[in-house]
């Protein structure tokens, strides 16, 4: 329907003189309607007999198009609502307020709608698209960053500092991911502060994320949360915004397990260090006294080559024992074992570890039992056997180990005239032991070795069984 402009004319008497220069002045658009009635005086639609060069900016509608037309025509896909404002403000005479799309779902209008008589209305809007797709994309972004926010396996939170006299003296929760309960055992800390939810928070925690805040510099650290279950946590805290002066973000991953592991390899790395001093110095006495005792080369050869084998043979039953030492069973038989192809030597004896140390010495005398036997005792006749028996007394500041090495079907035997340096490893007994005696016997049936010693490191292992029995 086309409405011959002169009918805006009579405007004036609505709008008052001087109205139109007004209205062609100003950065907002407007319009004046004129609503179409039905023959029953039901507004069904209104066109527009005014529009002020702004509409033709903001809505792209040239003013030629524009005046005379319904704004059904004009905007088709504003739907039903702007019709039932302007019914309302036309009926009422009450003032409304809009906020909507008119030509698309991105093409956004805000104004106010007023009565001017029984059937003219002027609409006074400007354009907001750029207001709302501005909205749109910054909801997109939320939308982005909270998915990211709940994703991601790492905790995050923000926290506002609480400071008492320029002095960090708690902070609260304002915002927590889901992996924060994971890594942080903490139960909904929304609303709630530190202080409130651990008890005994460490001060480091405070001066930390407060110096973040008030020197709006971001830091990396590894700091240690004892309260919270002896938990270690590395941090990336950073300041919010500029315009939020004591919030901080915080970024953390519980690395507890990576901690106590670092430090177990840190121990086991001295340890090695210690045990391969110990090793090269019992190595280097044990050559030297070889050298200086054996009568020949190839006797030199051959004890040395005993001897180191037992070394080494102690220290893989260590390495693969439980905790800080090996199997006086498995001990015993890693030392004997080039000696008996025919396993003639029977072990038998409570379980019990028993530490490197020990184990080391432990090794080396029975390795030279078993030499000794082997060139002049049980082990060198086809009848002889050995029996290698032990008993634990337990003791309030100790364990008493008194081990026996008992020889018989041999050849008749006697006490040597000289102790050379095999008899005086055995002599020396066992290392890190207190109260600790060797004495050796021999009655003509064979060699009769005890060894006794208190050792602090023995500890006896419940198993299944009774006894170790090795063959």
């Amino acid at each position: 329907m086309n409405v011959d402009i002169e009918k805006a004319e009579p405007l004036s008497h609505e709008l008052g003189s001087g109205w139109k220069a007004i209205a062609e002045d100003i950065r907002e658009g407007l319009f004046v309607g004129e609503v179409i009635r039905s023959a029953t005086g039901i507004i069904t639609d209104y066109v527009i007999i005014y529009a002020n060069p702004s509409f033709a900016r903001m809505t792209g509608v040239p003013l030629e198009v524009a005046i005379g037309s319904r704004l059904t025509a004009l905007f088709p896909l504003a739907g039903d609502a702007p019709l039932q404002i302007c019914r309302r403000v036309v009926s009422t005479g009450i003032s409304e307020e809009f906020d909507m799309p008119f030509d698309d779902p991105v093409g956004w209008y805000e104004g106010r709608v007023r009565r001017l008589s029984e059937n003219r209305f002027t609409v006074v809007f400007q354009n907001t698209t750029k207001h709302h797709s501005a909205e749109l994309a910054l909801a997109a972004a939320q939308d982005r960053y909270r998915r990211l926010f709940d994703a991601i396996d790492e905790g995050f939170c923000v926290i506002e500092m609480i400071f008492d006299d320029d002095q960090p003296v708690d902070y609260r929760f304002l915002e927590a991911n889901p992996a924060f309960e994971r890594h942080t055992g903490l139960v909904d800390p929304v609303g709630r502060t530190a202080r409130e939810m651990v008890d005994g928070l460490e001060a480091h925690w405070f001066q930390t994320y407060g110096a973040v805040a008030r020197d709006r510099r971001a830091v990396r650290l590894t700091l240690p949360a004892p309260s919270m279950g002896q938990r270690t946590f590395d941090i990336f805290a950073f300041p919010v915004a500029e315009e939020l002066p004591n919030q901080v973000g915080i970024l953390f991953i519980d690395v507890s397990e990576r901690v106590a592991m670092e430090e177990q390899r840190s121990f086991l790395n001295r340890e090695l260090g210690h045990r391969l001093k110990n090793t090269l110095a019992v190595v280097q006495s044990v050559v030297s006294q070889t050298l200086r005792s054996a009568p020949d080369i190839e006797s030199a050869r051959q004890s040395l080559s005993s001897r180191i084998h037992a070394l080494a043979q102690a220290h893989e039953v260590v390495l693969k024992g439980e905790q800080e030492g090996g199997q006086i069973c498995d001990i015993i038989r890693a030392a004997v074992d080039i000696h008996d192809p025919e396993c003639r030597v029977d072990i038998n004896g409570e379980p019990m570890v028993v530490h490197p140390a020990a184990a080391l010495s432990l090794s080396m005398a029975m390795n030279e039992l078993a030499t000794n036997a082997t060139k002049y005792g049980a082990l060198s006749t086809a009848a002889g056997r050995v029996r290698v028996s032990w008993e634990l007394t337990r003791l309030a500041h100790g364990t008493r180990l008194c081990l026996s090495w008992i020889e018989s079907g041999g050849p008749p035997v006697r006490q040597p005239d000289r102790q050379g340096f095999g008899s005086r490893l055995i002599a020396r007994g066992i290392s890190g032991a207190a109260d600790g005696s060797v004495v050796m016997d021999f009655p003509v049936e064979g060699l009769e070795c005890r060894i006794t010693a208190v050792l602090p490191y023995v500890t006896p292992q419940a198993t299944t069984g009774d006894s170790a029995e090795a063959r």
